[in-house]
């Protein structure tokens, strides 16, 4: 099966053990057909955002909807900004309330109202998720030698947002998109616009087998 792919978002770099090797996963749209898809495991360096790529796959045995082992991609095109803007907004708004009750694993859901913070904490970091917000070639090396990923500071993005769906009336998001992370490390900030009304839609992703817990892929904004 060969699939038009736009590349939309990419998730932190994971090391698997299993493939033994590092890599990560990634959303963008199925050009065709105006559908979110999943790839997994993406090499590094290997998609660009708002490139277009011809990609064979093959269906991933996770049971979540249009996920995909890649097999061989093609860049065949580039978008700009704008228009990858243009295609997000032709799709549906949900929420994550509907998203569970359908056992979907991602869709787009309104933030209109979001708050973004920075958080540092020294949670458990489990082995796979060694280079987890740093620089895979330095992160991973200090923590195969030291084994002490606990010790080690993390930053996390998080976004709040009200919700009718929670007793607490907001929900609180990890946002873990790679670029995100990597104008954090550069600038020590995030951009104002990202705060700003029109930055109002967020791509959202269950990765844990269509539970509460969701994660942030993609902010973009409201045409």
């Amino acid at each position: 099966m060969k699939i038009n792919f736009l590349q939309i978002a990419i998730a932190q770099w994971e090391h698997n053990n299993k493939l033994k090797g590092t890599f990560h996963c990634t959303i963008g749209l199925n050009i065709d057909t105006l559908e979110l898809v999943r790839l997994y495991p993406v090499d590094l360096w290997a998609m660009r955002k708002n490139c277009v790529y011809n990609i064979e796959v093959e269906l991933m045995t996770c049971r979540r909807e249009n996920s995909f082992k890649p097999i061989s991609i093609t860049q065949i095109g580039t978008y700009t900004t704008k228009q990858t803007t243009d295609l997000l907004n032709n799709i549906p708004v949900t929420t994550i309330k509907n998203i569970n009750e359908n056992r979907l694993s991602m869709g787009i859901i309104d933030v209109s109202n979001k708050i973004i913070t920075i958080e540092t904490n020294q949670n458990y970091v489990e082995d796979s998720q060694l280079d987890l917000f740093e620089e895979t070639e330095h992160s991973k090396l200090k923590s195969l030698d030291d084994k002490s990923f606990s010790s080690k500071i993390k930053k996390d993005i998080r976004i709040k947002f009200p919700s009718k769906d929670t007793l607490q009336g907001f929900r609180n998001i990890s946002y873990n998109e790679f670029h995100f992370f990597i104008g954090l490390s550069k600038n020590g900030s995030i951009p104002n616009y990202y705060n700003k009304p029109e930055w109002s839609k967020m791509i959202v992703g269950n990765m844990r087998n269509h539970r509460s817990t969701f994660i942030g892929l993609c902010l973009f904004k409201t045409n």
